[in-house]
């Protein structure tokens, strides 16, 4: 199970970069994901970082979206 996971690094954790994510990030909507992107070449030692959030309005159910979570990583 340890080959089907990101790393601490690909990981993006911290506040800041995740409300500035939101904030100023580009995104589009294929349903039923939501992709949301922001590109800062000087910031991040790696090319990517990725989140994966599901929304408590989509799945009311916190079974369900942790199931989306595990399927989409």
């Amino acid at each position: 199970m340890a080959g089907f996971t990101f790393r601490d690094t690909e990981r993006l954790k911290k506040k800041k970069l995740i409300d500035q994510l939101f904030a100023k990030g580009l995104s589009f909507y294929h349903y039923p994901y939501k992709v949301v992107w922001l590109f800062s070449p000087n910031e991040q030692p790696l090319p990517a970082q990725m989140m994966v959030s599901v929304s408590r309005r989509m799945m009311k159910r916190a079974v369900d979206r942790n199931r989306v979570k595990r399927q989409v990583r």
